[in-house]
């Protein structure tokens, strides 16, 4: 017992620095990419990590004996709990994502692409190729704000 005592302040200060360093590491990059959805979704996905390390600094807090007070277990939980509430509006604006862009249209139409390319004929008589001026394929710009 006295050994795991003496072990958990080094994995909280190993941890801790991991932590920070893939917060500051990932911010960057964030920053690097162009304004749009996959930006925004890497924003939400950056959010819940920062406020599940701030969960985890309370728990770590907690372990290492510094906060006594149980009001800080209840912080500790509710911090946990906008953390899932990042990551399911996360996973809704992932959804909305595929919707938007027809990610499943999209791979059947590579799908029957490849198939029939393997064929003898060529392409196939009924596979259409997308027309870039074919709107009904373009997001409208409602969409793309959503």
């Amino acid at each position: 017992m006295a050994e795991t005592q003496a072990v958990t302040p080094i994995l909280i200060i190993v941890l801790t620095t991991l932590g920070t360093a893939i917060l500051f590491m990932s911010y960057l990059v964030i920053q690097k990419l162009t304004d749009g959805h996959l930006k925004r979704y890497a924003k939400l996905i950056w959010m819940a990590l920062l406020v599940f390390s701030i969960a985890g600094a309370f728990r770590s807090a907690n372990e290492l004996e510094l906060l006594n007070n149980p009001i800080f277990t209840n912080i500790e939980y509710a911090f946990y709990c906008i953390y899932y509430l990042f990551l399911l509006y996360a996973v809704f604006k992932l959804y909305k994502m595929s919707k938007l862009f027809t990610f499943r249209d999209r791979t059947a139409m590579m799908a029957e692409a490849l198939h029939a390319k393997r064929n003898d004929n060529g392409l196939a008589a009924h596979f259409k190729l997308d027309d870039p001026k074919d709107s009904r394929n373009t997001p409208t710009e409602k969409e793309t704000n959503e």
